[in-house]
């Protein structure tokens, strides 16, 4: 006879926040693409004021876990796979800031702040346990471990205007040394073991992000595209055509939670292909983004109605397996 299971918001799962990641970075492709085409930003605004309440509302999930059941904070921070979605909320953080920059200069810095301090000490927690406290085997690598490394690249992009230079430096130099070092070990753990869970498929998409947030970082840092900023964009978009011939690898499994994490990804590389525009003027990259924004958003739209129906379903606040 099987166990009637717990139901409570204290079982929604931490990974929900790459939903939040996701829509603010395609909020933002629909700001940088308002400023090309000149026109009103109505729609970037209220999308920024949707996932501000998502994010409100999931942060609110997690102070609630974190009051009440804070030994499931505790056992997340020591999986394989949840403890790295604890970097969704600085990345989040770090996203919504520079939405922010347009309405408040001033809340952009605080919540930016926010993020850098919450980053910064979940670095240095993730790499202590890793280093010193926990053994993990190289089976148990996955996409998911460049979620906090990630976090560090994203915080120069609205940190280019509120901190000094060094400050910014220092996130983008640990995010770029630890995913080239996290590049090895993923084509190690693909190449040389069993494939990942089905569940776990579309984190592979997370390998494009922290090229394609490098290409943006480093163009804001040099005011420039150079050699290297071509290589970050060169890369990510190797990538892009890589899973896009895998299409049906992807999108033929069954629908999970974890699907959020196509999106993210590719609304860095979108906003990168912007950026790259923006400094070379090379026409088809404005018509390349064009595309990937239209079939990005038509992939938002059916990831909010999917979540839609299994949270009317109670799905999101049943005890898992």
């Amino acid at each position: 006879m099987k166990m009637k299971k717990e139901r409570g918001l204290q079982f929604v799962p931490i990974t929900l926040f790459a939903s939040v990641m996701g829509i603010a970075g395609l909020t933002i492709t629909y700001r940088l693409l308002e400023g090309i085409f000149i026109i009103d930003n109505y729609l970037s605004f209220i999308m920024t004021l949707f996932v501000t309440l998502l994010f409100l509302l999931q942060i609110g999930i997690v102070l609630y876990r974190l009051l009440m059941f804070k030994q499931m904070i505790k056992s997340d921070l020591q999986h394989p796979v949840h403890m790295n979605f604890y970097g969704t909320i600085s990345i989040s953080l770090f996203l919504l800031a520079t939405l922010y920059m347009d309405i408040s200069i001033m809340l952009s810095f605080i919540v930016w702040l926010i993020g850098a301090f919450f980053q910064i000490g979940l670095t240095l927690y993730l790499l202590s346990t890793l280093f010193w406290e926990r053994e993990y085997s190289i089976k148990q690598f996955n996409p998911t471990w460049f979620i906090p490394i990630v976090g560090n690249i994203v915080a120069p992009i609205s940190g280019v205007y509120h901190v000094d230079p060094l400050f910014n430096w220092m996130f983008f130099s640990i995010g770029i040394v630890f995913t080239i070092i996290y590049y090895v070990l993923f084509v190690q753990r693909t190449v040389f073991h069993e494939p990942l869970p089905e569940m776990l498929l579309p984190s592979y998409f997370i390998i494009i992000a922290p090229i394609a947030i490098g290409a943006i970082v480093y163009i804001n840092l040099t005011e420039q595209v150079d050699v290297f900023a071509y290589i970050l964009y060169g890369l990510a978009t190797y990538l892009i055509l890589l899973f896009l011939t895998q299409l049906k690898r992807f999108f033929m499994i069954p629908f999970f939670i974890s699907w959020w994490a196509y999106l993210f990804p590719l609304a860095a590389y979108i906003n990168a292909t912007i950026y790259m525009y923006t400094q070379t003027q090379i026409s088809y990259l404005i018509y390349w983004a064009l595309v990937f924004t239209i079939l990005t958003s038509i992939l938002m739209v059916y990831l909010l109605w999917k979540t839609l129906v299994i949270a009317s379903k109670g799905g999101l606040t049943v005890e898992p397996e």
